[in-house]
């Protein structure tokens, strides 16, 4: 859609129309979307594996890279990875495993984000009027604009990358320590290790705009983190008689430990061109440690009868170092059945294949995090010397876990020899104790304090269908329809109502917890008080997948998701119409205002729908037709993700015409 830029509409955005026409006139009118969100974002996905061995030890080799490329320059992400598993057989009593993997990443984050100064250019696009020229000079000067920074010096000199290094490695036992005809004895032992090392690296020069006053700013941070765990099993299993009945007998004790430690360096005011922290005539250090550890106990007894009856009960014993009371087991009981009517003897269905009903109850833990039971420390200048100031988030020594609880029922139904099956599940989901960084007075020195403040309920429907609606020798076509939804509701809240979710605030809109309503709702706080605009949980969504293998070796992928309903803050349309910079900014209304200037009066018209049906993957494959006797499976093709998003909220892209005063913008 096109709308002539009349000197009425430039007048009334506020701009000078001689200006606007002779930028226009000159070529020189940017499309800075267009600049700043043009490049193709390709990406590539290359993986590998290969399985082996002999009847005593076989392995699983696997290894992948992946490389995307950023529809903004300098920004994109890379993925490198390899996977080792052994299986040994010891003997017929003993087995023995162990797993492996390595992943690189790295990512070019580029600056986005939401902040209030314009230097993001995320934000800083918003006011970037299509005839101010930010294109650099012969020298590589870039000109300041009004404002601000200058989105495209900002691309072209920062840098924000974050790379990872990740291991994990796990390694289990399974040892038969008894066997007789009725009764098998067996030991289990697992242990792994997850480490990752992460190092953060951004610089902001001193010749971009906004950092004039820092003198330049390098940002170093290196991130370690060990997590490990170890568990034994005991399990038995008895079957009496005849067989119809058997018992399993599991008891087994579980450990975790973690260490976390951060190293953040923040050097300004650098040397010239040099971007060494050496280089810096000021450095400010941040050091960040915390560590936990968990344990815990359980025993589970588990009846099957006849294949068709199942009853499992159990209970766990849970401890953590994060706990007010860390030497305090908590104890957390579970119980599960399930009927299939398809495998009693009398059953004789040729429709329904398969016929299950189950039901289950079970809690669990919701460990408190290292700075909900402990106030931290932050590093200050007092004086000329150094010392520490305490945290304005003040920690509970008394802290809970949040006691999770869940129950659950459904069913499992399969038709015509398993070519349409159906999985309904309902729950109702309730966490106690809930863990909270409620707002706390001022007065108290500080802003919020974590208690564990009420309880919060979830309930929900998921819905599968999965089938085979076509299946002969040259074409198989499968397919599966899911549908989900949930909602949420504050059940008891023991401290006064509060803004959590976002930096919006009250006056644009934001995610609002009071006990009664639900814990996803968006109020816009106005005169007369708070008002409710919408939720952020959808009404419901459902996604549609589809794969068909056809003449062989083709295969033809591809998803669709819809999501009803749902409401979200439009901050980029609030800031197009700040910056004036709206397709309908001075189109007008029924009652003959300017839109945008009558949709900036109300904050609350920034509620909007965010209702969508997206194309969320579409590929086509081709397995090379070789022999299998040292590779069997190479395939290659294209795919696309998230090509295609089809919604009536306000998201926009504009092409300004340079050769005519024109202006074009695209709802997507």
């Amino acid at each position: 859609m096109q709308n002539v830029f009349t000197d009425e509409d430039i007048t009334a955005r506020g701009w000078n129309v001689n200006t606007v026409r002779t930028a226009q006139k000159d070529g020189k009118f940017w499309d800075y979307e267009k600049e700043v969100f043009g490049e193709k974002g390709f990406l590539r996905n290359t993986t590998f594996s290969m399985n082996g061995g002999n009847e005593k030890t076989t392995f699983h080799l696997a290894a992948g890279m992946k490389k995307e490329d950023g529809i903004v320059k300098n920004t994109g992400y890379a993925n490198s990875s390899v996977r080792l598993n052994l299986n040994h057989k010891v003997s017929d009593r003993i087995k023995a495993g162990f797993t492996s993997a390595y992943m690189n990443t790295s990512s070019d984050r580029g600056l986005f984000g939401n902040e209030n100064s314009g230097n993001t250019v995320g934000a800083g696009i918003t006011g970037a009027q299509p005839w101010l020229d930010l294109h650099p000079d012969a020298n590589g000067i870039y000109p300041d604009p009004v404002g601000g920074a200058n989105i495209l010096q900002t691309i072209a000199l920062s840098t924000n990358n974050e790379k990872v290094n990740r291991v994990l490695t796990g390694a289990n036992l399974e040892a038969t320590i008894q066997q007789s005809p009725t009764s098998v004895t067996r030991l289990l032992g697992r242990a792994g290790l997850d480490f990752y090392h992460t190092k953060s690296t951004a610089l902001f020069p001193a010749m971009l705009h906004f950092e004039a006053a820092t003198g330049g700013r390098n940002i170093i941070g290196n991130t370690n983190e060990m997590n490990t765990s170890w568990a034994g099993f005991l399990v038995n299993t008895f079957t009496p008689g005849q067989g119809n009945l058997t018992f399993t007998s599991t008891a087994g004790i579980t450990h975790e430990f973690g260490n976390y430690e951060q190293l953040l360096n923040v050097a300004s005011m650098l040397v010239g061109n040099e971007t060494s922290q050496g280089q810096a005539a000021a450095i400010r250090t941040q050091h960040t440690r915390s560590s936990y550890r968990n344990d815990g106990i359980f025993i589970q007894e588990e009846l099957s009868y006849k294949e068709f009856l199942n009853f499992t009960a159990g209970v766990r014993f849970d401890k953590s170092t994060n706990n007010g009371d860390y030497k305090k087991y908590n104890i957390y009981p579970k119980a599960n059945a399930s009927w299939n009517l398809s495998k009693m003897g009398n059953w004789n269905g040729t429709v329904v294949n398969d016929l299950k009903f189950r039901i289950a109850y079970g809690e669990s833990s919701g460990f408190p995090t290292f700075s909900s039971r402990f106030t931290q420390m932050a590093p200050s200048v007092i004086g000329g010397l150094p010392g520490s100031v305490i945290n304005l988030t003040l920690g509970d020594p008394n802290i809970k876990s949040e006691r999770q609880t869940e129950l659950e029922g459904g069913f499992d139904l399969s038709l015509f020899s398993g070519k349409l099956n159906f999985e309904a599940t309902v729950y109702n989901k309730v966490i106690k104790d809930l863990l909270v960084a409620a707002d706390w007075p001022g007065s108290t020195g500080f802003n919020s304090r974590w208690v564990n403040a009420g309880e919060l309920r979830n309930q929900g429907v998921e819905l599968s269908l999965r089938a085979t609606p076509f299946n002969k020798r040259n074409v198989r076509w499968n397919t599966t329809l899911n549908y989900w939804m949930n909602r949420s509701k504050v059940l008891k809240l023991n401290v006064p109502a509060f803004d959590q979710g976002d930096s919006f605030g009250t006056g644009l809109g934001t995610i609002w917890i009071e006990e009664g309503k639900s814990a996803t709702q968006l109020v816009i706080e106005e005169e007369t008080g708070l008002r409710v605009l919408g939720d952020i949980e959808p009404k419901f969504q459902i996604s549609w997948f589809n794969d068909v293998n056809f003449l062989k070796n083709f295969t033809f992928r591809a998803m669709l998701h819809y999501k009803k309903g749902g409401s979200n803050v439009n901050l980029t349309q609030y800031l197009r119409d700040y910056g004036r910079l709206s397709e309908d900014w001075s189109q007008k209304n029924d009652k003959g205002q300017y839109v945008g200037r009558a949709r900036m009066s109300d904050f609350a018209n920034y509620t909007q729908d965010a209702t969508y049906l997206r194309l969320r993957e579409v590929a086509l494959f081709y397995r090379l037709p070789i022999s299998p006797r040292v590779i069997n499976n190479i395939q290659v093709g294209v795919s696309a993700n998230n090509y295609f998003t089809w919604s009536k909220y306000q998201g926009t892209i504009r092409k300004y015409q340079t050769s005519a005063p024109l202006s074009e913008q695209v709802s997507t």
